[in-house]
């Protein structure tokens, strides 16, 4: 429904006839949500914002502006776009679902098309498919739906096709193993249409690059001004930065209290939010949101939260550990970013061909069992073909956190290395320090007992040549336990 006003030539137009005529090549429309919404022009095609927003109010002044050479009066403005605001919701043929940065098509769990906002004044999206993924205009596919900005919010680049994907762990820093597979993992999901998704969690030392890495995470998916925020301290202030934003970063986390750790998780897998608009006559929109979401912590995750062993939070995290870069090693962000944007399309396309991989595999995959994080591990073991890890790869590195402390620890010990040689006692040493004391074995003679039976380790045992000390070699394998080792089986273990 287009906007139309008839002004009579007998009398100069009135400042809300001219308001409604320079609208009156715009057509206001209705999303799904029942908010108004209208397409001001941008490029080659329009951006869209609420009839309610600062940025319609403040085009209509400007325009207006450069018209008549004048300001409109108060008045006229609020009837105006109360005026426009009610063609919107009156045009019930023709109504859109409005997403920020990606949309879908049909099923959400499994679209038909997913199409990804590029935010920029060419083409607007990427359509992505079962058969492969092509810039388009949001439409090819059927799609009724339109994209939200906001401010702050930056372009993508138009995709590239064929990035070798050793070019990611390449640039994040991250050895091939259980934490790439992980990271590789949680990337494939963050154009999912919807959750649950999983938050990760970057962990390591001061020096490791997580920053940069999380700020580049975000950045690969939803480029920002500002790609790391500290965490808000409400759980309300979350969903506000969750509704401008697709992908949400925050830096530096070191205690995440019970009411933010709930609202993390809310947000992971889905939550209300009521937004309330100007018109204080109508009744708040009721909307569902659902974030991938990135911390970066130099504390284990089970430090962030008050009472771990109940704390839900733990349960939705997936943890990838960054070692301390090496000072030969070390480079500049100037070159860190240069090095991002050169290789920001054929990432981007990456993840397109593991989006459209997913969409393709996800009714055809089979496993013997579900972890946590059910819906994400279907659809990552989906994606797998396009990252080159396996099935079996996946479901270990997601598993073995899972099953007990001191399996998780032996996890993150030997990530990015085949192996780890060294006494019973100094293995102790780093469990108590990362696990603590009361989960593991009294003595380092307990623990090496206790490791002949922890399902998915091998552990060998030899002297030293013409020493006393004995040193083991762990190794994991692929074929985990399925259970974990009950506690009291731990405390039964002689010192």
């Amino acid at each position: 429904m287009s906007i139309d006003t008839q002004t009579p030539d007998t009398r100069p137009a009135t400042h809300l006839e001219t308001l409604l005529g320079l609208a009156s090549g715009l057509e206001p429309f209705s999303s799904d949500h029942g908010q108004a919404y209208i397409g001001l022009p941008s490029g080659e095609s329009p951006q869209f914002w609420p009839v309610r927003s600062a940025r319609f109010r403040d085009w209509l002044l400007a325009v207006f502006h450069n018209t008549r050479g004048e300001l409109p009066s108060d008045s006229a403005l609020r009837r105006a776009i109360s005026a426009i605001e009610s063609l919107a919701h009156a045009n019930t043929s023709f109504r859109r679902s409005v997403e920020r940065r990606v949309a879908a098509n049909g099923n959400p769990r499994l679209p038909e098309c997913i199409s990804l906002d590029l935010d920029n004044q060419g083409s607007n999206a990427i359509e992505i498919t079962a058969e492969g993924w092509a810039a388009g205009d949001g439409l090819r596919h059927g799609f009724r739906h339109a994209f939200r900005h906001s401010r702050g919010n930056l372009a993508l680049p138009v995709p590239l096709h064929d990035c070798a994907p050793s070019a990611l762990g390449r640039l994040f820093r991250v050895a091939p193993g259980p934490n790439l597979t992980l990271l590789q993992a949680w990337l494939a999901a963050a154009l999912r249409p919807t959750g649950p998704y999983p938050i990760l969690v970057l962990t390591g030392p001061p020096g490791s690059g997580k920053s940069v890495a999380a700020a580049m995470l975000r950045n690969l998916v939803d480029p920002s001004t500002a790609p790391l925020q500290a965490l808000p301290a409400s759980p309300a202030a979350l969903l506000r930065e969750a509704w401008h934003n697709w992908l949400l970063a925050f830096d530096d986390v070191h205690r995440i209290s019970d009411s933010m750790s709930s609202a993390l998780c809310r947000l992971s897998s889905g939550t209300g939010y009521l937004l309330n608009e100007r018109a204080a006559e109508r009744e708040a929109l009721r909307l569902k949101l659902t974030r991938p979401i990135v911390v970066t912590t130099t504390e284990p995750a089970a430090k962030l939260v008050r009472n771990p062993e109940n704390n839900p939070f733990l349960s939705r995290v997936i943890t990838v550990h960054m070692e301390a870069i090496p000072p030969t090693e070390r480079k500049t962000e100037e070159a860190l970013w240069a090095r991002f944007e050169s290789l920001h399309p054929a990432l981007l396309g990456l993840l397109c061909d593991a989006t459209s991989m997913a969409m393709r595999n996800y009714s055809s995959v089979k496993l013997p069992g579900l972890p946590r994080h059910a819906d994400f591990t279907v659809w990552a073991a989906a994606a797998a073909p396009a990252f080159g890890y396996s099935v079996n790869t996946l479901v270990n590195a997601l598993v073995a956190p899972t099953l007990d402390p001191i399996r998780g620890a032996l996890h993150h010990l030997l990530a990015g290395r085949p192996s780890w040689t060294g006494t019973a006692t100094e293995l102790w040493n780093y469990l108590a320090l990362n696990v603590g004391k009361h989960h593991i074995p009294a003595s380092p003679r307990g623990l090496s007992q206790l490791l002949n039976k922890l399902g998915g380790v091998q552990v060998s045992r030899y002297r030293v040549a013409g020493g006393l000390t004995r040193l083991m070699t762990v190794t994991l394998t692929l074929a985990l336990a399925t259970q974990p080792i009950p506690r009291f089986d731990i405390a039964r273990i002689a010192a």
